[in-house]
C-alpha cells in the first residue's frame, strides 16, 4: 500500500512539473521497494540465493544464446534531471550475486541536456578506455544497459569502437521488463516468465545500477 501510494504521489509531482519532489519520492518509492525484497530474500539461506543465482545466470546463456555462461554481469544506468548533475553507475554481479568492489561511479563531463543515449555512450567509452590502461578493470562477460533499444545500441557502438564489439550486451527496458537484444537482422526483444531466475538476475542487477545511481545524483543534489 505504501509503494503504491507513493508512486501516486510521484506521477502527481511529474505531472506538476514538480521535478524535486518526484524524484526525491523516487527515491524513496525504490529504498522502500529494495527494503521488501531484502526482507524476502534474506527470509532464505544463503545456499538457497545462490543456488537461484547459478539456475538464473545458466537460463541467460540459453535465452540469450551467449557462448558460455555469463559469470561476470555488468549493468549500467544513467541518473539526471533535465540534464542536471548527471552521473552513471556501474554495478557487477559475479554467478548472479553483487561484488560491491567492483561498482564504479561516473560524473557526466561531455554531455549537456537530458540525452541518456549519449550520456550512455560516455560512460561506456571511459570505462572500456580505462581497461586498456588498468588491469584490475576486467572485461565482463555480459553488459547490461538499463533501457531499450537506443540506449543499448549507443552502447554497442561504444564497444565496437574499442575492439568489444563481440562483448555480448542487452538492454532491460522498464516498462515491461523487456530484455532488448539488436541482432543483426533487426530489432528483437527476450520476454523471460516473470518469476524466472534469469529475469530477476538481470531486474536485481538493473535495480542495483538504478538505486547506486541514484544515491549518488541525490548526494549531488544535496551538495547544490
Amino acid at each position: 500500500e505504501l509503494l503504491k501510494q507513493l508512486e501516486e504521489e510521484m506521477q502527481s509531482a511529474a505531472a506538476s512539473r514538480d521535478f524535486e519532489r518526484a524524484a526525491a519520492l523516487r527515491d524513496t518509492w525504490l529504498l522502500v521497494r529494495e527494503a521488501v525484497k531484502t526482507r524476502v530474500r534474506g527470509e532464505r539461506g544463503p545456499r538457497e540465493r545462490e543456488d537461484e543465482a547459478v539456475a538464473g545466470v545458466e537460463e541467460l546463456r540459453d535465452a540469450l544464446h551467449l557462448p558460455r555462461s555469463p559469470q561476470v554481469i555488468e549493468c549500467y544506468d544513467i541518473s539526471n534531471i533535465s540534464g542536471t548533475h548527471a552521473v552513471g553507475s556501474m554495478v557487477c554481479a559475479v554467478d548472479g550475486l553483487p561484488r560491491r568492489q567492483r561498482y564504479r561511479l561516473f560524473r557526466i563531463k561531455t554531455i549537456e541536456g537530458s540525452d541518456d543515449p549519449a550520456m550512455m555512450a560516455e560512460v561506456i567509452r571511459r570505462r572500456f578506455t580505462r581497461a586498456r590502461e588498468d588491469n584490475a578493470w576486467k572485461i565482463p562477460d555480459l553488459v547490461i544497459v538499463d533501457g531499450g533499444i537506443t540506449q543499448l545500441r549507443a552502447a554497442k557502438r561504444e564497444l565496437q569502437a574499442l575492439g568489444h564489439g563481440d562483448l555480448p550486451a542487452v538492454g532491460l527496458a522498464k516498462r515491461f521488463e523487456e530484455i532488448h537484444v539488436d541482432a543483426e537482422d533487426g530489432r528483437a526483444v527476450v520476454r523471460l516468465p516473470p518469476d524466472s531466475p534469469g529475469l530477476n538476475v538481470v531486474r536485481r542487477i538493473r535495480d542495483e545500477a538504478h538505486r547506486f545511481a541514484l544515491t549518488y545524483h541525490r548526494r549531488l543534489r544535496g551538495r547544490r
